[in-house]
C-alpha cells in the first residue's frame, strides 16, 4: 500500500509538472486585478492537447480541482473562451433601467453634431462673403450649442438627481442662446439696411459694375466659371461638398457617436458616479475649444 501511495504521488507531481511546463510553454495570461484567484483567472492558450498520466482510479487533482487524464486542446480553448468572457462581463457594467436606447442617443448626438455644423458653415459664409457681421451669428449660437451639451450630459449620468440643476441650467442657456441669436440676426438686418460692408464684398461689388459697364455682365447679373469658383473658395479655405457625401459622413459620425456613448460609458465608472466638477468640464470645454476656433477664422478674416 505504502509503495502504491508513493506511485500515486509520483504521477501526480509528474502531472502537476507537465502542466507547468504546458503553461510555460503557452502563453498564460493572468488578470492581476481582483479577478478572484489565479486559478480561475489564467487563460491557457496551449496548441496541442495535454496528456497527462493517468493515476489511480479517481484521476488527478490540479488546484484544488480533479480532473481526467486526458486534456484535450479543445476543452482548453473552450475554458479559455469562458474566462475571457468572464473577464469582460466583470470589466463592462449594467446599464440602469433608465438608460437611453441607441435610436434616442442617436437624436441627441444629431441635435449636437448638426449645430456644431450650422455654426461652421455660417462661419465659413462670413469668411467666403466677407460680411464680419455673420461671425456675430456664430457667437450668438454657443449659448445654444452648450445647452444641448447640458442635457447630454444629464442623459450621460443617466439623470441622476444629483444633477438636476443642469435642467435648470439647460432652459437658462436656451433662453441666453435665444436672445444672442436676436440680437446677433438684427445687427446683420442694421448692416444690410445701412449698406455696411466688408472690404471683401465691396471690391467684390466694384468687379461686378466693371463687368457691366464692359458689357460682359447680362442684365445685371455675373455668371462666373466652375474653374472662377473653385479658385474663389480655394483662396477663401471653403470647397463645395456633395449632398450625399456629406450626408452619409455626418450620418456615420452621428452613429459612431451615439454607440461610443452609450457603451463606451460602461466601460468606465465616470457616469455612476455623478459630479457638477465633472459635469461642468464635459459642457463647458467642448464650447470654449469651439468659440476659439470661431474667434481664429474671426482673426483671420480680419486680416
Amino acid at each position: 500500500n505504502r509503495v502504491s501511495g508513493l506511485r500515486a504521488m509520483a504521477k501526480e507531481r509528474t502531472a502537476m509538472m507537465d502542466l507547468t511546463m504546458v503553461a510555460r510553454s503557452s502563453k498564460v495570461s493572468c488578470a492581476m486585478g481582483g479577478m478572484r484567484t489565479m486559478s480561475s483567472s489564467c487563460v491557457l492558450r496551449p496548441s496541442r492537447g495535454v496528456e497527462l498520466p493517468s493515476t489511480s482510479r479517481t484521476g488527478a487533482t490540479v488546484s484544488g480541482r480533479r480532473t481526467s487524464s486526458t486534456f484535450s486542446a479543445p476543452t482548453v480553448r473552450t475554458r479559455a473562451w469562458a474566462d475571457t468572457g468572464l473577464a469582460l462581463s466583470e470589466m463592462v457594467r449594467t446599464e440602469p433601467a433608465n438608460a437611453l436606447s441607441v435610436p434616442t442617443w442617436f437624436v441627441h448626438t444629431s441635435s449636437v453634431w448638426e449645430w456644431v455644423v450650422a455654426m461652421q458653415l455660417v462661419a465659413c459664409y462670413a469668411r467666403v462673403s466677407g460680411e464680419k457681421a455673420y461671425y456675430r451669428l456664430c457667437y450668438g449660437m454657443l449659448p445654444l450649442h452648450a445647452s444641448s451639451l447640458c442635457a447630454v450630459t444629464y442623459h450621460f449620468f443617466y439623470n441622476a438627481p444629483e444633477l438636476n440643476s443642469l435642467v435648470t441650467l439647460q432652459a437658462a442657456l436656451t433662453c441666453v442662446g435665444n436672445t444672442t441669436l436676436l440680437l446677433a440676426a438684427y445687427h446683420i438686418y442694421n448692416t444690410e439696411i445701412s449698406g455696411e460692408a466688408s472690404t471683401a464684398s465691396a471690391a467684390d461689388a466694384e468687379e461686378v459694375e466693371e463687368a457691366d459697364e464692359d458689357g460682359d455682365n447680362a442684365g445685371g447679373l455675373f455668371f462666373p466659371s466652375e474653374v472662377e469658383v473653385a479658385s474663389f473658395l480655394r483662396d477663401r479655405d471653403a470647397a463645395v461638398e456633395s449632398a450625399l457625401g456629406f450626408g452619409l459622413k455626418a450620418f456615420a459620425v452621428c452613429l459612431s457617436s451615439a454607440l461610443a456613448v452609450k457603451y463606451g460609458s460602461l466601460l468606465i465608472p465616470l457616469p455612476f458616479h455623478p459630479s457638477e466638477a465633472w459635469a461642468a468640464a464635459i459642457i463647458v470645454a467642448p464650447t470654449i475649444v469651439l468659440g476659439l476656433d470661431i474667434l481664429r477664422q474671426d482673426k483671420l478674416l480680419a486680416k
